[in-house]
């Protein structure tokens, strides 16, 4: 950790336990040795060591998340906009918010992809509000009924195919917040299948994915 020893391992599977660790962030870097001396050092790996009982979004920008579209309708309405932490979508036509590029043809997709495989128990989707150039913070009872999208797969890659997270088919939406929590799962990838939205496009303003309270967050562990 830094110049800190951790530990050394001398046979398969060549792990490293590291106990106890303080809560911060850290850089990890693993030193392989052959049988000459020779060596080489992997990237540095972040790790985030959080408190017990906390949880949280790794789907955030902030934290490494990553998210791309099946289309945008101009560089003003970015895929990245859903990771921005503004549950509100604001900043309307300056990046505060995702829309599609092509009006009245679905289903239109859009993917986070995490910095590395994490456990998640709930996922928070925020659709864009009826008074979206003057949006309030939103709640659970908010409603939509000229924008938002109305019918859409919140799901998740297992390893071989996207599966819907429980609850996560959901049509008749009238709502702009949408929370979905479940068993914990791990996977890198949740995407928004959106097959439905009013006034033709799909917009959607944020996209959370939280981590079971007390599970750690950061990327892989160090290869070389």
């Amino acid at each position: 950790q830094g110049t800190t020893l951790l530990g050394t391992a001398t046979g398969a599977p060549y792990a490293v336990t590291w106990k106890n660790p303080p809560v911060g962030n850290y850089s990890l870097t693993a030193v392989a040795y052959d049988n000459v001396g020779e060596t080489t050092t992997s990237s540095p790996a972040s790790i985030l060591v959080v408190p017990s009982g906390t949880r949280i979004n790794v789907a955030a920008s902030a934290n490494g998340g990553v998210a791309t579209a099946s289309s945008a309708y101009n560089a003003s309405f970015p895929p990245a906009a859903v990771l921005s932490g503004d549950r509100t979508g604001r900043n309307w036509a300056k990046g505060g918010v995702w829309v599609d590029g092509t009006p009245g043809i679905f289903p239109d997709w859009l993917q986070v992809t995490f910095s590395a495989p994490q456990t998640i128990g709930e996922i928070d989707l925020f659709t864009l509000q009826d008074t979206y150039q003057a949006p309030l913070e939103p709640t659970s009872t908010m409603t939509f009924s000229r924008y938002g999208i109305t019918a859409f797969q919140v799901q998740y890659w297992d390893g071989a195919a996207w599966s819907d997270v429980p609850g996560g088919n959901v049509t008749g939406n009238t709502h702009v917040w949408r929370k979905f929590s479940f068993a914990p799962i791990t996977t890198k990838h949740i995407r928004v299948l959106v097959n439905g939205a009013l006034a033709n496009y799909s917009r959607i303003t944020q996209i959370e994915a939280w981590t079971v309270a007390g599970a750690g967050t950061g990327n892989a562990p160090p290869t070389v």
